[in-house]
């Protein structure tokens, strides 16, 4: 069971680490998660007969079936209920199994919907150029609402103007090509500031908080290689470095070290 669940998860961690997925995209895989789940539900005798032919040297029965069940004492004033006797199958699928599925279910939906919320807060950049005034208003209005510091209260006209812009502009209509768009041309981010805000704000909140490798093990090793030579800022940096392999590949160093070597030729020359 477990190996069936946590496949699954490694996989979809995989795509959720990835700096191109998207809200709408996390919302889906948690979706297809939590179906997962319920389709598990009814796999109990599956689970069951790839779990012995894995493990041939385990007991087949389930150890309940070698327990005697005790009956329970009846008094004169014990209501009629009558008292449930679960098999040893039946017992472990509703105290394992199922509660396995349910846990799991449970951590899925309180996840998923965190990410709904955040979704649905910026649902309407995804589609600006297709929205009608009507519906943007209303829209405009409720990310106001969600984050009054960062946008001006009165700033519903700007959307609109902008809509209005986007109609007459030939570029392509994903939040991320606008956002393009708006830093290529300062003119037009200036015009539309708290659109280029609210862009912003969508296009660099991390859908994920974590990594899948726990940042105090890559501490440690480069700890261990360098902890004579470096003082703990530096191991820190190189750290989260080793840990976002993929984003330190993709940098452009030769152009990071040009103005590393402009910068202390400066300092050299003051002090000389």
């Amino acid at each position: 069971l477990w190996n069936r669940i946590l496949q699954r998860f490694q996989n979809c961690s995989t795509l959720l680490q990835s700096m191109q997925v998207d809200f709408r995209a996390t919302v889906a895989m948690f979706l297809s998660l939590e179906d997962f789940m319920d389709q598990m539900r009814d796999r109990f005798e599956e689970v069951g007969r790839a779990a012995k032919n894995i493990m041939l040297d385990v007991a087949q029965a389930y150890s309940a079936e070698g327990t005697r069940i005790r009956q329970p004492k009846h008094r004169a004033d014990d209501s009629s209920t009558l008292h449930v006797i679960l098999t040893g199958s039946e017992k472990f699928w509703v105290e394992s199994f199922l509660t396995i599925i349910n846990q799991v279910h449970t951590s899925l939906q309180q996840r998923r919907v965190a990410y709904q919320q955040l979704s649905d807060n910026f649902a309407f950049l995804w589609t600006i150029a297709d929205n009608n005034a009507t519906q943007l208003r209303i829209d405009v209005e409720h990310i106001i609402s969600r984050y009054p510091k960062d946008l001006d209260a009165n700033c519903i006209d700007e959307f609109l103007h902008f809509l209005d812009f986007l109609s007459y502009l030939n570029v392509e209509r994903s939040a991320q090509a606008i956002m393009r768009y708006m830093r290529q041309n300062d003119l037009v981010e200036l015009t539309f500031p708290n659109v280029a805000v609210a862009l912003r704000i969508f296009l660099t909140l991390p859908v994920m908080v974590c990594e899948a490798e726990h940042s105090f093990l890559k501490m440690a090793l480069i700890k261990n290689h360098l902890r004579s030579t470096l003082m703990q800022d530096k191991p820190n940096a190189l750290a989260i470095l080793s840990i976002e392999s993929d984003v330190t590949r993709a940098l452009n160093f030769e152009s990071i070290i040009d103005t590393f070597t402009t910068r202390k030729k400066k300092m050299l020359s003051i002090y000389n």
